[in-house]
């Protein structure tokens, strides 16, 4: 199970690793919407203690892993408008989620969302993308009642923010566990005493 949230920075570079590593193993992902915590950039001039000057130094890490991380897949960073129609887009992730397509969408997708195109996607044209013909029509019927149905299964997982990897009861968020990933699905336990 892969959680992803096509509007934030660490789903937008990890996907096409994930992409690779599913295709690499010949793994049959099922992907899920999964809204990430917005970034706090809290500025320099309000460390008002240890604990906001460490939040703080801890996101501009991040911040600067992910420019690097970028520049070396040649990827630009600017970010999508925050007035996308999130509840249509994680209904169509949901309704791809498990088919063979889903990564195709979601880098067509993600392509839409951070290309310079800067605008909200419509209905037409994320239907067109997911190759959902009647996407309106079934997120207006059963969209909401779908999203939360989901919520309500993720919750328990402990998912705070995505990408994220649930893999055989194991939780590994972010990219850079790939590695972890890849040796507990070819020769088992990573963390395991040999």
């Amino acid at each position: 199970m892969i959680f992803l949230d096509p509007c934030s920075a660490p789903s937008r570079l990890a996907l096409p690793a994930l992409i690779g590593f599913c295709h690499s193993l010949n793994v049959i992902a099922h992907w899920y919407p999964f809204r990430a915590p917005p970034e706090r950039r809290p500025p320099r001039e309000n460390d008002a203690d240890v604990r906001q000057r460490h939040q703080r130094i801890r996101q501009e890490y991040r911040d600067h892993d992910q420019a690097r991380y970028a520049q070396w897949l040649s990827l630009s960073l600017e970010r999508p408008l925050s007035a996308q129609d999130r509840d249509l887009i994680d209904y169509a992730i949901l309704r791809t989620g498990t088919t063979a397509e889903c990564p195709h969408f979601l880098t067509a997708l993600t392509e839409r969302l951070w290309g310079p195109d800067k605008r909200a996607i419509n209905a037409a044209e994320l239907a067109e993308l997911s190759g959902i013909t009647d996407l309106a029509t079934t997120f207006a019927e059963h969209g909401p009642v779908h999203l939360a149905k989901a919520q309500k299964e993720i919750e328990p997982l402990g998912i705070f923010d995505a990408p994220a990897c649930l893999v055989e009861g194991e939780l590994f968020i972010g990219r850079q566990h790939l590695p972890a990933i890849r040796h507990l699905l070819t020769q088992g336990d990573p963390f395991s005493p040999q």
